[in-house]
């Protein structure tokens, strides 16, 4: 299943991919982005990492303008709201960006501990499935390192 592309476009209703790919924004203390995200279930294959110098990561990097599309069509969600990810309303790039709660600056390490006590919180509201949710605290991480290799073909 495709769940978005590297121009922008959302081809799913699934929250977490897009959630994923704004998260990846912030994770890279605002570097790079994760997009072009498809797979079954949790599984994200053949990722496209758009960078902001546009170097690296294949042809499919569109560099900042790759960014900005992405989010022109992104629309915040619960995930994105739950792991505290800043909303972009507008150029994502024309503004300084703030200080992202996953950078190694951050007061707390920037390992899953921060990502997952904010998703915990909110796995036991009626709706949420509480097992997906504890796992994205845990896997997102490990899926930039994975998309990153894969990108870059190591």
């Amino acid at each position: 299943v495709k769940h978005n592309d590297n121009d922008g476009h959302v081809d799913t209703n699934d929250m977490y991919p897009q959630a994923f790919s704004h998260y990846t924004w912030e994770a890279s203390s605002f570097k790079m982005l994760i997009c072009d995200i498809q797979g079954v279930a949790d599984y994200y294959t053949d990722p496209q990492i758009h960078s902001l110098d546009g170097e690296g990561f294949g042809s499919g990097n569109m560099g900042p303008d790759g960014i900005r599309r992405f989010f022109q069509t992104h629309k915040c969600n619960k995930v994105c709201q739950w792991l505290d990810l800043a909303e972009v309303r507008d150029d994502p790039l024309g503004r300084p960006p703030r200080r992202s709660p996953f950078s190694k600056d951050a007061e707390e390490k920037s390992d899953n501990t921060h990502m997952t006590a904010r998703l915990s919180k909110h796995a036991e509201q009626p709706g949420v499935n509480s097992r997906k949710l504890w796992s994205t605290g845990h896997s997102f991480s490990a899926a930039i390192v994975s998309a990153i290799k894969s990108a870059t073909n190591n």
